[in-house]
């Protein structure tokens, strides 16, 4: 099967908006049919079902009538919706009991996963692509992104905690997409002018701090209790799931009515964002597999893989000379996606201890011309 790059043009062209996130407003609904609805109708209504313990019986209902369906979609926003509810109820559904979490998905979700899924070429579990990069709308679509004009289109509690985890998530990228637009167009400069360069690293580093001061920003509508005791066992992977049936100390998940394999993903994690990987891959900054902190491709989709590529075959670092300033504004640039990284990986205030371990883990390829005084 062909792989469909569905986000970015061959020549790589990004949204200086919008960054990594759909050029489309995501979708919240499908054509109206009998089991289009029924499958809507437990999106719309998993918060509850979650809450009661409901939502595994409502689906085990939904298999009695609907157990080979696949729902009807025409064009890849609505496969992306689809896949959006398919995800998150299928997680829903593991997870619903976070004592005795389930290990194998009836067949009425995991043929409709197993399809959508291998129409994109990705892993068949919940990703960040699904839960935040899909999982917006603007309340006003005359104004642009921003965290007071942005709604999730699915939520797994319908609180406002997870909403506003949602919210900063989509912000984030949508502030980030200056600085991806910016290394772009830094790497695609062929006998780049010191000033132009200069330039464009002073807007990727000041898109990236506007982008630290809204992560800075997540505990002011959700808590890390929330976050630990709700949200992240919902985002649990499918490795952590122990599966008796193929013996002691075994884990994964079943897609029953497709095939007997058991699936070992891991959980939505915000190390799903190709934005540190891709501007890592700009600046010429590498890090040694052991101390690696972004999980592998596979959960990402292909087009930001692709983009990261380029960044990285045209890196700025290349590009740097002996100019004094332009050193400076290219370690600027560096200095502030340090900031950017730790913010990131959930730290409310830059400490000096992550700090220096994240700048101990450069490998000594990434250092700049040294200028000449």
């Amino acid at each position: 099967m062909a792989q469909r790059n569905t986000l970015f043009s061959k020549s790589f062209v990004i949204d200086p908006t919008k960054g990594f996130l759909p050029p489309q407003i995501p979708l919240s609904q499908l054509a109206s049919c009998s089991f289009n609805d029924k499958m809507r109708e437990i999106a719309r209504t998993m918060p509850s079902l979650l809450a009661r313990q409901l939502l595994r019986s409502t689906v085990q209902q939904l298999e009695i009538h609907f157990q080979h369906a696949i729902l009807e979609v025409h064009n890849l926003q609505q496969e992306q919706y689809a896949l959006l509810m398919l995800t998150m109820i299928a997680q829903a559904y593991l997870r619903e009991n976070p004592e005795h979490p389930a290990n194998t998905l009836p067949t009425v979700l995991s043929r409709n996963i197993h399809h959508f899924c291998n129409l994109q070429q990705r892993p068949y579990t919940l990703t960040y692509r699904d839960y935040i990069l899909h999982n917006w709308q603007l309340i006003d679509e005359r104004n642009s992104i921003s965290l007071e004009n942005i709604k999730p289109v699915l939520t797994f509690t319908h609180s406002e905690e997870e909403t506003w985890f949602i919210k900063i998530h989509v912000a984030v990228e949508a502030a980030c997409a200056k600085a991806l637009y910016a290394a772009q167009q830094a790497c695609l400069l062929k006998r780049p002018e010191d000033g132009m360069l200069m330039q464009l690293l002073q807007d990727l580093a000041n898109s990236l701090e506007e982008a630290t001061q809204l992560l800075n920003r997540m505990q002011e509508g959700c808590s890390s209790h929330f976050f630990l005791t709700i949200l992240q066992p919902l985002f649990e992977g499918w490795d952590q799931i122990h599966q008796s049936a193929i013996g002691e100390g075994s884990y994964g998940v079943k897609l029953n009515g497709v095939n007997e394999k058991y699936y070992r993903y891991k959980g939505i994690s915000s190390s799903q964002s190709s934005i540190i990987l891709a501007l890592d891959a700009a600046l010429g900054i590498t890090y040694p597999t052991e101390t690696s902190q972004h999980q592998a491709p596979v959960y990402m989709p292909h087009a930001h893989m692709a983009f990261v590529s380029h960044l990285k075959n045209y890196n700025i670092l290349s590009k740097i000379t002996h100019n004094i300033d332009l050193v400076n504004a290219w370690e600027a640039a560096r200095e502030q996606l340090k900031f950017f990284r730790i913010a990131h990986s959930g730290f409310v205030e830059v400490n000096s201890v992550a700090f220096n371990k994240i700048e101990k883990s450069i490998t000594s390829t990434n250092a700049a011309p040294r200028a000449k005084l």
